[in-house]
């Protein structure tokens, strides 16, 4: 999941890096979001902010590789399409 996340670094410019310990992770973004909340949220997947520029994610230690992929998706999706409304 971290790695996948990983990869969000390098796809958009906004996000800066992904932290955290285990299954506790952060997403540090230079962008507003509650947009990117309300897209993942209507999308099936709860996140929350951890201060102002933290996405945080927990996911319960029963996730599936496919639950984490789809998050990810979500995710990704989500982030797009609000960097490109901004």
């Amino acid at each position: 999941l971290r790695a996948a996340l990983g990869g969000l670094c390098e796809k958009f410019a906004a996000v800066k890096a992904v932290r955290g310990a285990g299954l506790m992770l952060g997403i540090v973004v230079e962008a507003d979001l509650k947009p990117v909340l309300a897209k993942a949220k209507a999308a099936g997947l709860l996140a929350l902010t951890a201060g102002e520029n933290v996405l945080r994610l927990l996911p319960p230690l029963t996730i599936t590789v496919e639950q984490a992929d789809q998050a990810v998706a979500i995710l990704e999706q989500a982030l797009a399409e609000s960097l490109a409304d901004a």
